[in-house]
């Protein structure tokens, strides 16, 4: 079998992940988007996707999901499958099947872990921050009975990150039982579509509209980036389309380095009538000024 996607990526793993660990990425994904259980938007498209890649690499690397059961994120917990239709969010049947024969040990049980998404800015990329996030559980309590909980939470965005990318907050997941510690809260980090910069790998490309005199004589003005304003020279007879780089003013990257931000020039005329005082300079260039925009076309 040929594999036509990026199922690494679609799974979370490195490409040389071991069976464990493709295994264990497709469980904690197939439990999270499970259309009867997640409560996340698009859950169930991003399951099926999940199943495809974790079949596709299974068939590849010779992990191979048993026939007649699929791709099952639970096929190797009968207790659970025996007993028809799957718990709802917060009744992880992993954790249904441990509270059942720890409930006779009487040892501590570790709580389940969360999932969920949060949209943040480029200027976050730069900076790193500590975004509010809320979201909606439901949860069994320590007497055992479920309940709706809103939880609110400051979670780290640290510098560099980038989208698609898990960060995990210790301690926020579901709660312990018999003194038990947790679980965790995991985040999957979506970059927010910006309002002025295209997103380029670690790059960044803007828009920089011009007037037809900045652009003829040369100009020194400012453009915005991620962490303030920067001057920026414009070089005499600039055309447009040129493509103008101000280093360094890109995303942050893990190591510390940033991207660079291009500058796409685009000479703007005036939508509006030239007032008497604009129409009599522009008269006289015309007079003087030898130049024809159409002379490779005569």
């Amino acid at each position: 079998m040929q594999i036509t996607k990026d199922y690494y990526a679609i799974l979370g793993v490195n490409r040389g992940a071991s069976g464990e660990e493709v295994k264990l990425a497709y469980r904690r994904l197939a439990q999270r988007f499970h259309p009867d259980i997640s409560t996340e938007p698009h859950a169930e498209e991003r399951f099926k996707e999940v199943v495809e890649a974790y079949e596709a690499l299974s068939a590849v690397l010779g992990r191979g999901v048993a026939a007649g059961r699929g791709a099952d994120p639970y096929s190797d917990w009968p207790d659970w499958q025996a007993g028809g239709a799957p718990p709802r969010n917060g009744e992880d049947p992993r954790t249904a099947r441990r509270s059942r024969s720890e409930s006779e040990s009487g040892e501590p049980m570790p709580g389940e872990d969360y999932g969920i998404s949060v949209d943040i800015s480029l200027e976050h990329v730069v900076g790193g921050a500590r975004v509010n996030v809320g979201y909606d559980v439901t949860e069994r309590g320590r007497d055992g009975a479920l309940r709706n909980t809103r939880r609110n939470i400051k979670v780290p965005i640290p510098k560099g990150v980038r989208h698609g990318e898990e960060i995990c907050v210790k301690g926020q997941g579901g709660p312990g039982h018999r003194g038990g510690p947790p679980g965790d809260l995991y985040v999957t980090v979506n970059l927010a579509r910006h309002r002025v910069f295209k997103l380029l790998g670690d790059d960044l490309e803007m828009r920089l509209p011009l007037a037809p005199w900045e652009a003829a004589i040369g100009a020194k003005i400012k453009v915005p980036t991620l962490d303030g304003e920067v001057p920026v020279k414009v070089p005499p007879g600039t055309q447009n389309g040129t493509q103008l780089l101000v280093p360094a003013r890109g995303l942050s990257t893990r190591d510390g380095k940033r991207g660079d931000l291009f500058l796409m020039v685009n000479i703007v005329v005036p939508n509006r009538p030239a007032t008497l005082v604009e129409r009599g300079f522009y008269e006289q260039l015309a007079r003087v000024s030898n130049f024809n925009p159409r002379r490779d076309v005569d």
